[in-house]
């Protein structure tokens, strides 16, 4: 989840910029916040239009201080990329994600997905009842946070950062969950901001109500957040019941690389040269193995694709729905299947030492 390390980079480069008593940064703190802009785009290429917006906050004796150290940062951490394959690091980075299969989504039910109310997968979201009526009461209250932190003075490039940020992961191919981080830091300084307005000097009746109307909003805005936040992210591997299968089996490969990790076998592989493992194992399909198809299951590229992955080493555990393997590719891997536990199938090709 790399939401959570864009979003510190962003506010961290917008209080360099913006906070301190002075009302010019240092010189010092204007270059760790082109840094940390320059960052922004590297971690998540989405956040071109966030790292520009926060770069403008440097006003214009320091924008190229700033603009310049971004440069320097986005360029040394993505140039021996470009440098050794400029036409493949475009297409993957730029065009592959320009032209992901796009699935037409309830705008409501994006949002349920980010509070952890709808049901259903990245492509067929869903949301109803109760459920429904929490998003949509998430969505005018948030319309209401705005106005109050506006009606506060409030410094609009936080407005400018929800706005885009929201619009960002409201139009995007897929409906994760954890995209709701990318808009959650902006959206939480405007929230302190009002209720702070809300609840100011109780001087007089209409300062009391307006406490009060507050305290309310407060308790709306938690009670609809916990059903969300007592909900489990991912589920749980099945890490003792792998390790006493792969006992002695030699190189491993997977559709989620946080199985080599919680079995603590990355770092020994990568050492013993094992065949290669790849990142993102469903993302590869947005490059080459797509062929104007967004059912990967339906694929038959990608269907001789996975099935020669997770044929190249000893061993191959999946872990991940979203990898697609038809049922198909599942009869070709029977033979070598050793049994499937907590959403995990393990396939064993050569006898264990």
């Amino acid at each position: 989840f790399m939401e959570g390390v864009s979003s510190l980079a962003a506010m961290s480069a917008l209080v360099l910029l913006t906070g301190g008593a002075s009302s010019k940064p240092s010189w010092q703190r204007v270059v760790a916040a082109g840094v940390l802009i320059g960052l922004l785009p590297v971690v998540k290429v989405w956040n071109a239009p966030i790292a520009a917006v926060i770069l403008l906050t440097a006003g214009r004796s320091r924008l190229l201080l700033a603009a310049g150290s971004a440069l320097v940062s986005f360029t040394g951490l993505t140039l021996p990329f470009l440098l050794r394959d400029p036409q493949a690091m475009w297409r993957m980075v730029v065009s592959d994600q320009l032209g992901r299969p796009r699935f037409q989504l309830n705008p409501i039910a994006k949002v349920a997905n980010f509070l952890g109310y709808a049901s259903g997968g990245t492509t067929d979201l869903h949301v109803e009842g109760l459920s429904l009526a929490a998003s949509a009461a998430f969505v005018a209250l948030v319309g209401v946070i705005v106005v109050l932190a506006v009606r506060a003075k409030v410094n609009l490039v936080y407005v400018a950062l929800l706005v885009g940020s929201v619009g960002l992961v409201m139009t995007s191919a897929l409906a994760l969950r954890n995209y709701g981080e990318l808009f959650a830091p902006w959206l939480a300084v405007l929230s302190g901001v009002a209720a702070s307005f809300m609840a100011g000097p109780p001087r007089n009746r209409s300062r009391q109500t307006r406490a009060l109307i507050g305290a309310v909003l407060v308790l709306v805005w938690l009670a609809i957040l916990a059903v969300g936040a007592a909900r489990p992210v991912g589920k749980p591997l099945p890490v003792e019941w792998l390790n006493q299968h792969l006992d002695g089996v030699g190189c491993v490969v997977t559709d989620d690389p946080v199985v080599l990790i919680a079995t603590n076998r990355l770092s020994p592989q990568l050492e013993a040269g094992c065949p290669e493992i790849w990142v993102d194992v469903s993302g590869r399909t947005y490059d080459y193995a797509a062929h104007g198809q967004s059912g990967r299951t339906d694929n038959p590229v990608w269907q001789r694709v996975i099935y020669d992955y997770l044929t190249s080493a000893d061993a191959s555990v999946s872990c991940r729905r979203n990898t697609g393997i038809s049922e198909q590719t599942l009869e070709r891997l029977e033979p070598a299947r050793i049994g499937g536990k907590s959403g995990c199938d393990l396939f064993v090709f050569a006898k264990p030492r």
